[in-house]
């Protein structure tokens, strides 16, 4: 970017401090002093943490160290000087010390740095980086077209006519068919149900659960999470729904519990006080929380099905706000706000803490929904959220300790900021939003799914990630401990490393004694899962790495595990063992030599289904692929590239690498080599299809690009970019298609554009870049990638890369090479180089 600062202070630096540890020795320690936010995200998830200076000595409790930082990201002209709770009197010397040395710094100092901000802790740089946002919202607001300001205002009106919470204006709306003029009556919200037959309890683990009849005449009914039908007595007000249908696959599941309770209960000083203010709220009383909830017709309608509770908490720069969130299943997962109740809670004031204390201790709201001032329904609502309104009560308070000495908190204006429109409450813009997904964790059945489930897991067992789940999601907390707990569990048994941070967690939880008990455990689960053929579904490289980890940890923890089978797969190699004399020898006879020629095309796809190796002058099957490869004969294609699927590496890649030759006959088949479960099938597959540069191929080059959960995706761009510029348009239409268009969908598609940019795109790269589209920001960001992407690099040199991503990397590439050499006199026709860049033109990295 133009504006963005290039000196030294505002790169990832370190320093030595020395610090007296517990014996009173004067130890070295190595600190971070700066952080570049879009170079290392890692090290500001840890600043956020409170990981990132810590001292760590052996036999006491780690320490963190009070050393200033400063937080540089260029990408968005943020620049913040982050100081320690303990050195608020230090402020004037701290921003001097950093001045002298902008001072001394040869840069050109951009106004961003010249007036960098001061915050004190991760919940004030959290807090500055909020309010800076939504002050970028609102400058946005002066560069609306008179098109989007006639779009917003048609939008704006509909809004007014689906009232929120608290909204009592009397609407004539019909809620069921009748005839034109008929009004809605308080009770006419919901329909009469007949009692439902009882239904057998559904499977542990399920998302519905046996309903119960309700007797005739009974004022109260269950509803269970995820139950197909509500049972009500008739003429009860609430409506037989179905849960379950409002979940889709992927979403968060519905763990809250709705008992009808009779309305004549709903009466109240305390309501009626609402009531007649108009005003939404809940309060602690005898009979535990009470909520009251205030809503117009339209709000209403959503309100007498399924409902489901969240609580969320927003730490805005003025004071952080809770909020309670009552809705439609569908409509809390979708963020629709006008159909969802929000009542936002004070933690500082006596009556909204009260209920918060009481909602740690167990979660339960005896709700009433009043419309035209009269209750048109009464439930309880149950949800396992006990534990999140915990940690919700902790993280309010370090935030509110965090501004004490930044001005009078004022919750007044950080409660409007949280109901305002356009405010993000539930998180369903959040970059962490596609990562997490309920139901993937919970998929163990077999060794592939349970490491992708690691993975996942991994990476929000991080502090900076669960506290996302909690507080920006309102994920239930029990129900993420359980699922990774069972997923640990799972792991342990069939031996498969899951990282040193959940290695942690697996002794913490009990399933194992120790580190070293734990190592011992995983060995002899490994070994057992390799001889369980159902289990087993991770091919030999996985296998190998996941080997060379236990014994790399066992090494680090002083032991050592028994050998490794050389092929990973529990089986014996052939060459590993003794063969008794007179034994009939697997050698294969020797006869006259093969050649192409000898076979006609329909012999040679025969010999595809034949194992490896040459018996009586038949050609192996990599041979007869080959062969076939080279005669182009479309009637081969589908057989060839079915056959190179159910290879090993080494072989896969030089028959898939010749199947281009098959042109367009070959793409159905290697669509099928996108969706294996091997990596290094799905890398070759997209290889060849960016060779075949036709329209249909592209479009699922690009959409693996954007789905793939390894870090294959590196390579995945740099064959869009032999496709060259027609991968442009799709690139941007999938890109747009995206739901969420997260930090890392971006990265992949300004990778891609690099790669394009370097074999002759980079004139329509420039061209986005400097126009209007949503991908302008991309293209630019591509147009910064040059000088690496020419290079042949598919990363940047200093981007960290997580433990084993730098071997999957290396992998990954050379298999691309191989790939390619296995072209050979092909590839000159098929395979674009990267052009000759002026390095003046790339633009600096």
């Amino acid at each position: 970017m133009a504006q963005a600062y290039d000196g030294a202070i505002g790169r990832t630096r370190t320093a030595i401090v020395h610090v007296t540890d517990p014996h009173g020795t004067l130890v070295a320690v190595q600190v971070h002093t700066s952080v570049d936010a879009s170079r290392d995200p890692a090290l500001v998830d840890r600043l956020y943490g409170e990981t990132l200076n810590v001292a760590r000595f052996a036999g006491g409790e780690p320490m963190p160290l009070a050393v200033p930082v400063v937080y540089h990201d260029p990408s968005a002209e943020v620049m913040v000087l982050v100081l320690g709770e303990a050195h608020r009197h230090r402020e004037l010397e701290e921003r001097i010390a950093v001045i002298e040395r902008l001072r001394d710094d040869p840069a050109a100092i951009p106004p961003y740095v010249k007036d960098f901000a001061v915050v004190f802790g991760p919940a004030g740089l959290r807090a500055h980086l909020a309010q800076r946002a939504h002050l970028r919202d609102a400058a946005a607001e002066l560069d609306r077209t008179p098109q989007q300001l006639e779009r917003e205002a048609s939008e704006l009106d509909t809004l007014r006519a689906e009232p929120r919470v608290g909204d009592t204006d009397r609407f004539e709306v019909p809620i069921e068919p009748g005839e034109p003029g008929d009004l809605v009556e308080p009770g006419d919200l919901g329909t009469s149900v007949e009692p439902v037959a009882p239904r057998a309890s559904a499977a542990s683990g399920d998302l519905g659960t046996s309903v119960e009849p309700v007797a005739p005449g009974a004022s109260a009914a269950s509803v269970a999470p995820g139950a197909s039908a509500a049972s009500v007595a008739p003429g009860a007000s609430a409506a037989s729904v179905e849960p379950g249908a409002s979940v889709e696959p992927g979403d968060d599941p519905l763990t809250t519990e709705v008992t009808e309770l009779p309305l004549e209960g709903a009466a109240g000083e305390i309501l009626d006080a609402m009531v007649a203010r108009g005003e939404s709220g809940c309060h602690l009383g005898p009979a535990g929380v009470q909520v009251v909830v205030i809503a117009g017709e339209a709000l209403a309608r959503g309100l007498h099905g399924a409902l489901d509770v969240r609580i969320v908490l927003h730490r805005t720069p003025g004071y952080p706000v809770a909020a309670l969130v009552i809705g439609p299943p569908a409509a809390l997962r979708a963020a629709a706000m006008a159909q969802l109740a929000v009542i936002p809670l004070d933690v500082a004031a006596e009556r909204d803490r009260a209920v918060l204390h009481e909602l740690a201790r167990t979660f339960e709201l005896t709700t009433a929904l009043i419309i035209r001032g009269q209750a048109f329904r009464r439930c309880k609502l149950t949800a396992p959220l006990a534990a999140n309104v915990a940690y919700i009560l902790h993280a309010a308070d370090d935030h509110l300790r965090g501004l004490a000495g930044d001005g009078e908190p004022d919750y007044g204006a950080a409660r409007d900021l949280v109901l305002g429109a356009g405010f993000d409450l539930l998180g369903t813009e959040h970059p962490e939003r596609a990562e997490f997904r309920d139901d993937k964790l919970a998929q163990i059945a077999s060794a592939q799914p349970v490491r992708r489930a690691l993975a996942m897991a991994r990476r929000f067992t991080r502090p900076s990630r669960e506290d996302y789940l909690v507080c920006t999601r309102g994920f239930p907390l029990p129900r993420w401990r359980q699922l990774r707990r069972d997923l640990l569990e799972r792991a342990v048994g069939w031996g498969l490393w899951m990282g040193p941070d959940l290695a942690q967690v697996a002794v913490s939880e009990g399933l194992a004694r120790s580190r070293r008990d734990l190592i011992g455990k995983l060995e002899r689960g490994f070994e057992g899962l390799q001889h369980d053929v159902d289990a087993f579904d991770i091919d030999a490289d996985a296998a190998a790495d996941n080997a060379t980890a236990l014994a790399e940890e066992s090494r680090a923890l002083g032991g050592q595990l028994r050998p490794v089978k050389a092929n990973g797969a529990g089986a014996i190699a052939s060459d590993t063992n003794s063969v008794v004399s007179g034994s009939i020898s697997s050698t294969p006879a020797r006869g006259t030599p093969w050649t192409p020629e000898a076979w006609s095309t329909e012999d040679l796809i025969a010999q595809l289904e034949r194992p490896g190796g040459t018996r009586g002058g038949r050609p192996q099957r990599v041979a007869a692929a080959l062969a076939l490869c080279d005669r182009a004969d479309p009637r081969a294609a589908a057989p060839v590239v079915a056959a190179a699927l159910k290879m090993n590496r080494s072989e896969a890649v030089r028959v898939l690498a010749r199947s281009t030759r098959f042109g367009a006959a070959a793409f159905p088949a290697l669509l099928d080599g996108l969706a294996s479960s091997k990596a290094f099938l799905r890398h070759g597959a997209a290889l060849a299809l960016a060779l075949l540069r036709s329209e249909g191929a592209t479009h699922e080059v690009v959409k693996l690009l954007l789905s793939e959960p390894t870090e294959l995706w590196r390579e995945i761009a740099r064959a869009i970019g032999q496709i060259g510029s027609a991968a442009l348009t799709p690139l941007a239409h999938h890109f747009e298609r995206l739901g969420e268009r997260t930090r890392p969908a971006e990265e992949r598609v300004a990778w891609a554009m690099a790669h394009i940019a370097v074999r002759g795109g980079k004139a329509a790269i420039s061209a986005i870049a400097e126009g209007p589209s949503m991908v302008a920001p991309i293209a630019a960001r591509a147009l910064g990638l040059l000088v690496f992407a020419a290079s042949d690099h598919v990363r940047e040199p200093s981007e960290p890369t997580a433990s084993g991503a730098e071997r999957d990397l290396t992998v990954n590439h050379a298999f691309s090479r191989q790939f390619f050499e296995a072209l050979d006199r092909g590839l000159s026709e098929t395979a674009a180089e990267p052009a000759d860049l002026d390095p003046g033109d790339a633009g600096e990295p």
